[in-house]
């Protein structure tokens, strides 16, 4: 049986002229429900590349899912950060590991005993879906989408007409 974790990672971009991306572009991540998505966090990528200390959204496996690294540690959930790269964001994804020494509880949520391990990384521009394959872990793809906060806008404006539409009489 697929183990259940499927992720939408939104990259919202506002560009400034057609090949430059600025820090206004947005990274969200959702968690697909059933019928609808759940936001589960967001961030702002910085302008250079980082590898500490920098925002990033995080994604834990529901509890009790025996999720593992080819080394044998138990992986608890995901870790995404990006950075803008010339036209397009560069998103790193970081599997979550207990740490040496960490005690054997529930460790979602305790990010003082969990360690990142590379993962993958893509580059993503703005229109475009990728799929990240778990690469044999059981999991489901996650995707990330980009798109940009005029087309975001646009939708929004349609939605807000469409409701104005409905309350006419």
């Amino acid at each position: 049986m697929t183990k259940c974790l499927f992720v939408v990672a939104l990259l919202v971009t506002l560009s400034v002229g057609a090949a430059a991306q600025t820090p206004d572009t947005l990274v969200s991540i959702a968690v697909a429900g059933a019928q609808h998505p759940t936001q589960r966090g967001s961030f702002i990528p910085r302008l250079a590349p980082y590898f500490e200390g920098g925002p990033s959204v995080s994604v834990y496996l529901p509890s009790g899912q025996d999720v593992r690294t080819a080394d044998g540690l138990t992986i608890i959930g995901f870790s995404l950060m990006g950075w803008a790269e010339g036209d397009a964001t560069r998103v790193r994804l970081l599997a979550l590991v207990p740490r040496s020494g960490a005690p054997d509880v529930d460790l979602r949520y305790r990010s003082e005993f969990l360690e990142r391990r590379d993962f993958a990384s893509y580059r993503i521009a703005a229109g475009e879906t990728i799929r990240m394959e778990m690469r044999g872990l059981g999991l489901e793809p996650m995707v990330l989408m980009s798109r940009s906060f005029q087309e975001m806008f646009a939708e929004a404006a349609k939605l807000r007409d469409a409701l104005a539409q409905l309350k006419r009489p």
